[in-house]
């Protein structure tokens, strides 16, 4: 893996890159660093919509960022440009873990996908 992404990517992809990392043996501090410098000048720019793509999981194209946000059911994540480092740092290491759970916070808003009971015949 590449130790920084593309420093003109779109968030969805620096925060894929962060998860990736975090998903690996053991993340070099200063590539986790970058990283997040480069996701909070992201984040800064303005307020940010990312979509699981729950219901159109063949729109992933072998995107890591959006199959993790599928694995752990997550329908959208909203980030305000007044997100925290932290905020987002605790995003992406819970997305990196299959069990921990996933923060929401007033900045950083993650909609789950909500359990699917069919209605009374």
């Amino acid at each position: 893996m590449r130790p920084l992404p593309d420093p003109a990517a779109p968030l969805p992809e620096l925060l894929g890159h962060l998860v990736m990392l975090f998903r690996g043996a053991s993340p070099k501090p200063e590539w986790v660093r970058k990283g997040l410098d480069l996701a909070m000048a992201r984040v800064a720019a303005g307020p940010t919509v990312i979509e699981g793509g729950i219901l159109n999981q063949w729109e992933q194209g072998g995107d890591p960022f959006k199959e993790r946000l599928q694995v752990r059911q997550i329908d959208q994540i909203c980030i305000s440009p007044d997100a925290t480092r932290s905020e987002l740092l605790a995003l992406v290491r819970a997305l990196a873990d299959d069990f921990e759970p996933i923060p929401s916070t007033d900045r950083v808003r993650v909609a789950l996908v909500a359990d699917w009971i069919p209605a009374p015949v």
